[in-house]
């Protein structure tokens, strides 16, 4: 699939330059003439006036001619907007007073047009920046362009989880860090490991390729191993995305999400949950070879090796650079399929679940939701099937 890139500046030596200038639809100066930013990042231009009806249809016009051509989702960088000088003119006010809420109606402008135009189809857009509600426009954001180092790495779990709890369910970084620093293996592998348990997992960098075939042997069967895992986990997933989308739960949330009265997850970003029922303990320093982990009450078992542990305790297990501390908790039914290259081949046929005994008597439970992974309004149309698993 297609995801493209866009900006909302447009150069002025561009044809582009001069429709939008004579349509009006450029932000401008104190004397109404486009606003020529001479300190933009690829050359002088000017910003869509984004508030502006007109400006939104003439944008969404390119975006959809780009749609027509088989374009599957739209990517928006420098929403803040990157450059905005506080004597620039919207139609709604100064740049200062309405900077933070460009991003916010650029998103909104493209999720209002979408859903006109393609009624059925679900849109995908990946986005810099937002504001409070812009998950209400299907705006997916990631952390910016994060340096790629150990710091950066450990930078994420605090954004992801904040943002979470902020109604932003599908926040995530840019793995393996985008910027500075040096090509470093373990960083990357460890990146990756802990990017493939977040709500959306995307390698991007600049200057460095960030796909896995550009590092060692090692790294390429240790990230691979951890693809296929992501593949696997499918199911679970996307069932954990649709109580997203019913109940506002997000998919990864800080461990007292769930434990509120335990008093050792007020202020905790070492571990956190990956849907209800898988806690996530990401290698966040180099060279480290055992993690001490607090368990939540209950029981639990160590992912990998199945073995189990009474929670409500820390537990100091081995991290070899092939693997993470994951703890499943006790009585959870983790549905799984095998994996597969791409999520066009993804399908329940050969679903398969793991079963996590409880202690004593105690209950097993888990579900699925399955739908076409397509239709906008499937779930409203009860185009759906939800497995309830005792």
């Amino acid at each position: 699939k297609t995801i493209t890139i866009s900006e909302p500046y447009i150069i002025d030596t561009l044809e582009n330059y001069k429709i939008a200038s004579d349509l009006g639809i450029l932000a401008t100066d104190s004397l109404g003439n486009p606003y020529l930013d001479k300190q933009f990042y690829f050359g002088d231009g000017s910003l869509i006036d984004i508030f502006k009806p007109e400006a939104a249809d003439w944008l969404w016009s390119k975006y959809k001619s780009q749609f027509e051509q088989g374009v599957a989702g739209l990517w928006g960088d420098l929403g803040e907007p990157e450059s905005h000088p506080s004597d620039l003119f919207h139609v709604v006010g100064k740049a200062d007073e309405v900077h933070n809420i460009y991003g916010h109606y650029w998103a909104k402008s493209i999720h209002d047009r979408f859903r006109r135009d393609y009624p059925e189809r679900r849109l995908f857009f990946l986005a810099r920046s937002g504001y409070a509600g812009s998950q209400r426009f299907v705006m997916i954001p990631w952390t910016g362009d994060v340096s790629r180092s150990w710091g950066g790495l450990q930078a994420q779990l605090p954004a992801m989880l904040n943002m979470s709890m902020s109604g932003i369910p599908y926040m995530h970084s840019d793995a393996g860090g985008f910027a500075l620093g040096e090509k470093d293996d373990e960083l990357y592998t460890r990146w990756l490991q802990f990017a493939a348990f977040t709500p959306i997992l995307r390698p991007h960098g600049s200057g460095i390729p960030s796909e896995p075939v550009y590092f060692n042997d090692t790294t390429q069967r240790i990230v691979r191993h951890f693809m296929k895992m992501r593949y696997q986990l499918l199911p679970y997933i996307y069932t954990q995305a649709w109580q997203t989308a019913e109940t506002g739960t997000p998919i990864a949330v800080p461990v007292f999400y769930y434990y509120p009265d335990d008093k050792r997850f007020e202020d905790h970003y070492s571990s956190y949950f990956f849907g209800r029922d898988l806690l996530i303990a990401p290698v966040l320093k180099a060279g480290q070879s055992r993690l001490t982990v607090e368990l939540p009450k209950g029981n639990w078992y160590h992912f990998w090796t199945e073995e189990a542990f009474k929670g409500g305790q820390s537990v100091t297990v081995n991290t070899a650079l092939e693997s993470i501390p994951i703890f499943v908790r006790a009585g959870s039914i983790i549905p799984m399929v095998d994996a597969v290259s791409s999520t066009d081949y993804y399908s329940l046929k050969n679903l398969y679940l793991k079963a996590y005994l409880p202690a004593g008597k105690g209950e097993m439970n888990g579900k699925i939701y399955e739908d076409d992974g397509e239709t906008y309004d499937s779930y409203q149309k009860g185009a759906y099937e939800l497995i309830t698993i005792n």
